[in-house]
């Protein structure tokens, strides 16, 4: 069983910055 590590890299990444819009929106 093999992970995706660039995947997984980049699914955090975008999550990360939907996180901050949220926050940015909030404030």
């Amino acid at each position: 069983m093999s992970i995706d590590f660039e995947a997984a890299k980049q699914n955090l990444l975008q999550l990360k910055e939907e996180y901050q819009t949220r926050i940015a929106d909030i404030e």
